[in-house]
């Protein structure tokens, strides 16, 4: 091939027809490989001598590029360029002419196209991973410097006309062709044979990452940093598809983030660290920047495109405006108004174009949707936003109002809106500010001052500014009907002291005087007092009382002084007691609370003050009459008397939750009377819950001192409207009266949910004792004798309950069980054996229902029978201490249908159907029931059954019913009008509700307190006296509420022993209840050191002498109550 003679002997001979001749001897004499140039004359010969005839691609192909590192560099761009600039392009010139003959119908062309095509492919493919190319470098620190005597395929190079390439390549040449390959002929070439040209997926998001890299650590300057990061958004935005690309880049952080200009910096100085780099996820485009510079990512413009609607920048997670987050404008608002409220701004002009700007968006987003609304007022309510440019300064939405007179501005607290924000009203509106200026600004601007004071005096201009707060919030509590300052959680007033110093003080440790009575008798003491006007006290009321000032009646109490010559009996009987107590004031009460409660539905769109019980509130009054009066005033904490206070009065009110008593004096004139009708009213409404009363007092107090039966023509003549006759249900839990336990059938019935029952709680003639021979508890019943050996009958306890629902079981039982409403939310589950229906009667006749009987009683002795043996079989089921329950329910619930023979009959068939039951118990059960009614003895052989305890307490029992049934009845057909359908609880007709039952138990336990404080003191050589004196306190007060409850149930709930004494109406019990109560004070007194004046402590002040003295006092007192209840049940 270059001309020259050479021997074929022992060498491979390719016959071609043209080729490369450079540093052909190279593979001559390493390989032994000639190449002959085609001649067709010697072809023959060629080929007898063992020449190959092959194209001069696949000889490239099968030997030139397997050897080609044995050559040159040159030689390799000699054979390099003979391919690109001759051979390639012949076979591609060769290939068209075929096409075009194939085209004009030459097709025995055909093959040799396929021929040619197929060898161009196989030489570009050899090419495509022919290494035949150096890295070369003008860089002797390039990182990873190659090693210059290896060669690679084309593959391993970039085009360096491709911009990404080119700019993340910048420091390093080797990845592009060097030398005469860079030329832009070689790069088309290259480009066909496998040069790396186009950007893949994978190549971009490897770059990303890359500048991400570079960005964090630094590695690059910024500026370069920067151009890699812009080239690549560029070329990303010229991309066709990015859908899954950007998936993958979206929170990769390669851009800078948008500096902030000049006057934003001003503004606010965002410091974010130098060098800030971003990702396009959640981050805003840069014309949207003056919202959100300080609190979000903010592109560079660069980086945002507004191609085919946004649609890229959204598939990339960029923020358009109705996208973009409330909370970044709320954060940024809350980093410029801070930052600004703090300092004089130097560019108003600026900040106020800024905050127009976010108002704007604030304004959009509170009309978008309720959520937005209320992220917004969350955190923007309390931060100073709104710009008073006229001020130079910021203010909370809270300090703005709308429409306010220049000279009703309270500077630099309250301020009427700048004209050129009235277009945003709405949104400050829904952020705090208000039309006209309210309650809850005043009242912040008294917590602005006083937190700018820190409680200190104040100066001339903040006493001015205070003082027109003050005057402001009380002149709109006037004005309006509402309950103001709801949101408020402290409000600050102006009080001032001795000297004439001015202070702002929580309103919770200021005092008013709501007792105008006691201003001068106050006078001498030094109080931190807020002064009010007269016509303002009652628009304290209007004020929430977690911020209301104090009654000076929180700290100060009224006493009146007890003496022993001035105390008379409790007055029943007068007037006022009477008309409280009468049936016709109650109803006519509830028929004027129903008006109030209407009319304030109607004022109050339907809502209305929630009353208690009017029956129980009327029960609480009572009355006592004195022959003198005379009062002073304590501390409450303290107990100290104050000087100079004592003064007579002509009645006296002690008032507490459960408890209303009322002190007249017998020389009392009629002008007082008015005054007193007038607290009474008061009271009572108070009472009850209205808490607007008083506008009513005047009607109420006209009810109280009309005539009797008079109440309902007063009522009619000023047009207060009729409802359905009240009838006052009883309070559950409460005692029910014992003339109305015969009201309590003893049958056992089915209860419905909601019905009013009587719930059995103790009978006082069924003792219970613990015999160490037994294994349970065994009841007895006892008799009680009085002096002329007739046994005293003391009636069991009941109390009233509601049925809250009957309790599962999951078989049918003849006593289920009920859960119980007994009052103050407490439910509880009993048996129906403790569980009484109220049983109805015709006023016509003492006689009960005979339907009534027939179902829980039984028609005749027969079904009676049958009906008491189906009861007794499922008693013996039962524990042993409920079937005496049952027994006895069982003898009671036939007693009144039977004579008394009949009654005989069936009490013998009671015995023996219990015999024949307790003959099936097993050797080894529990006791039997007939230990409950017989003779006991020390061993169970000797046991003799007897029955007649029992049916003697049935008897008795029921023979005190019929009296109770017939005085009952009577009542009933007195009435001047029939009583209204009671639903399933009767009514009451005494006015007391003694209960003997309860008395027994609290004398009983007053007894053996006084048993313990005798037996500590006796025991011990230093006990704890202040103990033993609580002790002999608790005693005595318990003998004192025993006696109450022999008179009355409702009794005063008081811990004080005169107060509990006087309330019995016995001067025993009185003097004796003053004297303890004198020598050991308030109960509190013996067990809290708060009570004593520090550093004593209870243990320091009760010894041996107050305790014994004590002791002496309590037990007659006890006695005497002992004495009373016995004379009480006389």
């Amino acid at each position: 091939m270059d001309g020259k003679l050479i021997p074929l002997a022992n060498s491979t001979v390719y016959i071609l027809e043209k080729i490369e001749t450079a540093e052909m001897d190279v593979w001559k004499n390493t390989h032994s490989v000639v190449f002959l140039k085609s001649k067709p004359l010697l072809n023959p010969l060629y080929e007898k001598l063992g020449g190959i005839t092959k194209p001069t691609s696949f000889v490239y192909i099968d030997f030139i590029f397997k050897h080609f590192d044995l050559i040159s560099e040159s030689g390799r761009l000699k054979h390099m360029s003979f391919l690109r600039v001759s051979h390639i392009p012949q076979i591609e010139t060769r290939i068209g002419e075929l096409k075009l003959d194939l085209q004009f119908g030459i097709k025995h062309r055909k093959k040799e196209l396929a021929v040619l095509e197929e060898e161009l492919d196989a030489l570009k493919a050899s090419l495509h991973d022919l290494k035949f190319m150096h890295k070369h470098s003008d860089e002797p620190n390039l990182r990873n410097y190659p090693d210059e005597k290896e060669l690679y395929p084309i593959t391993q190079f970039f085009d360096p006309y491709e911009r990404v390439f080119r700019t993340m390549f910048q420091n390093d040449a080797t990845q592009f062709p060097q030398g005469d390959y860079a030329k832009p002929e070689w790069i088309e070439f290259f480009r066909e044979i496998g040069l790396i040209c186009e950007v893949t997926d994978d190549m971009f998001v490897h770059y990303v990452t890359d500048v991400a890299i570079d960005a964090l650590t630094c590695t690059d300057a910024y500026e370069i940093v920067v151009e890699k990061s812009k080239v690549l958004v560029e070329h990303l935005f010229e991309r066709e598809n990015i859908d899954s690309l950007a998936k993958e880049i979206s929170n990769v952080s390669f851009l800078p983030m948008h500096g902030i200009t000049a006057e934003q910096k001003k503004v606010f100085p965002v410091d974010r660290g130098e060098n800030c780099f971003i990702h396009f996820q959640q981050s805003i485009p840069a014309n949207y920047s003056d919202l959100v510079w300080s609190s979000g990512n903010v592109l560079p413009p660069w980086a945002y495109i507004s191609k085919d609607n946004g649609k890229i920048m959204k598939s990339l997670g960029v923020y358009t405006f109705d996208e973009m987050p409330t909370t970044l404008v709320i954060n940024h608002c809350k980093n410029v108004c801070t930052y600004n409220a703090k300092r004089k701004s130097t560019c108003e002009r600026r900040l106020l174009n800024v905050m127009k700007k976010i108002y704007q968006f604030c304004k959009g987003r509170s009309q978008s949707s309720d959520s937005e609304c209320e992220e917004l007022k969350t955190n923007l309510c309390d931060i100073p936003l709104v710009f008073i440019a006229a001020s130079h300064t910021l203010v909370k939405p809270l300090q703005v109002v709308k429409e306010l007179n220049t000279d009703d501005e309270i500077k630099p607290y309250l301020f009427r809106l700048p004209s050129e924000l009235v277009e945003f009203h709405d949104l400050f509106e829904k952020l705090g500010t208000t039309v006209t200026v309210t309650v809850n600004q005043y009242a912040n601007v008294l917590e602005e001052i006083f937190k700018e004071t820190k409680g200190e005096a104040l100066h001339p201009n903040e006493i001015e500014a205070s003082q027109k707060a003050t005057d402001g919030l009380f002149e709109k509590l006037d004005k309006s009907k509402e309950l103001h300052l709801l949101g408020v959680d402290k409000l600050f007033l102006m009080w001032t002291d001795s000297t004439e110093k001015s202070f702002l003080k929580e309103s919770t440790a200021l005092y008013f005087m709501d007792k105008t009575s006691w201003e001068n008798r106050l006078s001498s003491v030094n109080l931190p007092l807020f002064r009010l006007f007269m016509e303002q006290i009652h628009l304290i009321n209007k004020l929430p009382v977690h911020i209301r000032p104090q009654k000076i009646s929180k700290i100060v109490i009224e006493r009146m002084i007890v003496q022993d010559e001035c105390f008379q009996a409790a007055d029943d009987q007068s007037p006022l007691m009477l008309k409280i107590v009468s049936q016709d004031f109650e109803t006519n009460f509830f028929r004027l609370l129903e008006h109030i409660k209407q009319k304030q539905r109607f004022e109050n769109d339907g809502k209305c003050d929630e009353t208690c019980d009017v029956s129980a509130t009327l029960g609480q009054f009572k009355l006592y009459c004195l022959s003198k009066i005379k009062t002073h005033l304590l501390f409450r904490k303290s107990g100290k008397i104050i000087d100079c206070t004592n003064k007579d009065e002509s009645f006296h009110i002690v008032e507490d939750n459960d408890a209303c008593l009322i002190y007249v004096t017998s020389s009392i004139q009629k002008r007082h009377y008015t005054l007193l009708h007038d607290r009474v009213a008061s009271l009572l409404l108070q009472k009850v819950g209205i808490k607007k009363y008083y506008k009513f007092l005047t009607i109420l107090r006209s009810l109280i001192e009309c005539n009797p039966g008079e109440e309902t023509a007063i009522l009619d003549e000023i047009d207060i409207g009729k409802s359905v006759e009240h009838y006052a249900k009883p309070t559950l839990g409460s005692h029910i009266p014992v003339d109305n336990h015969h009201l309590l059938h003893p049958g056992f019935f089915d209860f419905e949910n909601g019905e009013y029952v009587g719930l059995f709680e103790s009978d006082p003639n069924i003792i219970f004792e613990e015999k160490e021979e037994e294994r349970a508890d065994i009841a007895h019943t006892s008799q009680k004798y009085d002096t002329d050996g007739q046994s005293q009958f003391v009636p069991p306890c009941y109390i009233y309950a509601k049925i809250h629902n009957i309790a599962i079981n999951e078989q049918e039982v003849v006593y289920p069980d009920y859960e119980l409403d007994i009052g103050h939310g407490t439910i509880v589950q009993k048996s129906c054996l403790d569980i009484y229906k109220f049983h109805r009667f015709h006023t016509d006749s003492s006689n009960d229902d005979e339907d009534f009987l027939k179902q829980h009683v039984g028609s005749n002795v027969f079904e009676i029978k049958e009906l008491i043996a189906k009861y007794l079989e499922a008693a013996w089921k039962l524990p042993e201490e409920q079937r005496t329950t049952a027994v006895t329910r069982i003898l009671k619930n036939y007693h009144f249908k039977l004579n008394k023979s009949e009654r005989n009959d069936v009490n013998q068939y009671v015995k023996d159907k219990i015999t024949e039951l307790e003959t099936e118990v097993k050797e080894g059960d529990s006791p039997s029931i007939q230990s409950y009614f017989g003779s006991r003895h020390k061993s169970r052989k000797t046991f003799k059954p007897n029955y007649n305890c029992l049916f003697d307490y049935v008897d008795k029992s029921m023979a005190q019913q019929r009296s109770q049934r017939d005085r009952y009845i009577k009542q009933l057909q007195s009435r001047r009008k029939p009583h209204r359908r009671y639903e399933n609880c009767p009514p009451v007709f005494s006015s007391t509700n003694p209960q003997p039952a309860e008395a027994r138990r609290w004398l009983k336990q007053a007894q053996e307190d006084l048993k313990t404080a005798k037996s500590t003191l006796q025991i011990h050589q230093n006990p704890a006296y202040e103990w033993i004196c609580y002790q002999c306190h608790q005693a005595a007060e318990k003998a004192l509420k025993a006696a109450q409850y022999a008179v009355d149930s409702n009794h005063n709930s008081s811990h004080n022993l005169a107060i509990l004494a006087m309330a019995l109406g016995n001067d025993g019990l009185c003097k004796a209840g003053k004297d303890l109560e004198d020598l050991l004070g308030n109960h509190a007194r013996m067990r809290y050191p708060h009570r004593l004046d520090s550093p004593r402590i209870p243990h320091d002040v009760f010894d041996r002498e107050i305790t014994e003295n004590a002791i002496s006092l309590a037990e007659p007192l006890i006695k005497s109550a002992a004495q009373f209840i016995y004379n009480a049940r006389q």
